[in-house]
This record gives C-alpha cells, sequence and structure tokens, in this order.
C-alpha cells in the first residue's frame, strides 16, 4: 500500500516538474529574415533624372521694317481720270523704281503680273513699298488688273527688259487693242532716269 502512494507521488510529481518546464522554456525560434539595406541613390541622381538643360539661347534678328516710297504714281494707277496707255506706262514707272533700288541685289525673278505685284507690295529684298496692298488695281487673288478687269500680262524678254500689255476694252490678250509698253532690252537698272520722290522710312 505504501508503496503504491509513493508511486502515485512520484508520477505527479514529475507531471507537475514536466508542466512548469513547458511553461518557462522559451517560445521556439522564428525562421529568419534575411534584412536588405537599402543603398540611397547618389546624390545627384535627382537632379539628373529632373533638372532640365536650358534650350540654347538664339540671336533673332527684328523683322526689317517696310519702307513706304513716296511716290506719285501709285495714285496714277487705273485713276478715273486717266486712260489705258497712261495706266501701262504707269505700271512700267513703277516697274523701272523697283529695278533702280534693286539694282545688283539678289531676287526672285519677276515672269508675270503675280510677281511684279508681290515685289511693288514690299516682298523685295528692299523691303520697298511701292504700291499699297490695298490699292484698287490689286485684286483678292493678288493679280494686278487693268482699268477693264483683265490681269496685267508681264512678260520679261530678257535682262531688266519686260513689256507689259493691257487687253484693252475687249479684255482679250493679243488682239488690235492692247495697249503695250516696253521696258528696253538690255537697259542697266543704273541708266535708269532719277525719281524726284524720296523714302518714308
Amino acid at each position: 500500500m505504501k508503496k503504491s502512494i509513493a508511486v502515485a507521488a512520484l508520477a505527479v510529481a514529475a507531471a507537475v516538474s514536466f508542466y512548469f518546464y513547458q511553461q518557462s522554456a522559451p517560445p521556439p525560434a522564428q525562421p529568419a529574415v534575411a534584412l536588405v539595406k537599402e543603398t540611397p541613390p547618389p546624390q545627384n541622381a535627382v537632379a539628373t533624372q529632373t533638372t532640365e538643360q536650358p534650350a540654347p539661347s538664339t540671336i533673332s534678328t527684328p523683322p526689317q521694317k517696310p519702307r513706304r516710297f513716296a511716290t506719285s504714281l501709285a495714285a496714277k494707277l487705273n485713276a478715273p481720270d486717266s486712260t489705258a496707255a497712261e495706266d501701262v506706262a504707269v505700271l512700267h514707272g513703277m516697274l523701272r523704281q523697283y529695278l533702280r533700288f534693286l539694282k545688283d541685289k539678289q531676287a526672285r525673278p519677276i515672269g508675270n503680273d503675280s510677281d511684279l505685284a508681290r515685289v511693288l507690295i514690299g516682298n523685295n529684298p528692299m523691303k520697298l513699298v511701292i504700291l499699297p496692298p490695298d490699292h484698287p488695281a490689286l485684286g483678292a487673288d493678288g493679280r494686278l488688273r487693268d482699268r477693264f478687269g483683265t490681269p496685267y500680262f508681264i512678260h520679261p524678254r530678257g535682262h531688266l527688259a519686260f513689256e507689259i500689255r493691257s487687253a484693252g476694252p475687249d479684255r482679250k490678250l493679243f488682239t488690235a487693242d492692247d495697249i503695250i509698253e516696253n521696258l528696253g532690252r538690255g537697259t542697266n537698272a543704273a541708266e535708269l532716269p532719277p525719281e524726284t520722290e524720296t523714302l518714308e522710312q
């Protein structure tokens, strides 16, 4: 009987000891997690990404201001109190003025009435305005027209030589009523008659 009690007491003591051992044992170790140390970006990395190179400075020259030529010829072109023959002579006079100022400068050739209108209104190397852009002889299409509404016929005949022709009242070119004037073949700009008008700056 005593032996049985001793065995039971020993079993109880063992159970109590195991219980307290479990309570005091450290928790199971967690799996190791590798720590990755982040490397900071270079100090100039942000500046490289966000800083834009300034555009190279360009030096622009201001556009040349058109110079109006104070001529009385523009007012006479297709004027009510003049004739078709006078109109052709006036147009020829404006062409001579342009050639006198052009001299030896490089310019686009004049091949028709639109080309002549272009240079007379200021689209020339000197930015010289001989014919106002709002002149009645200029149509909305940029054509230079005679008093009958027909475009002038401008025909280059050689270096500084031009034929200017109005179709006349019948509005048909190369008929008997055409009005024609020629600037002589081989005329040199230096030989053109001097003009008394001046430039308005």
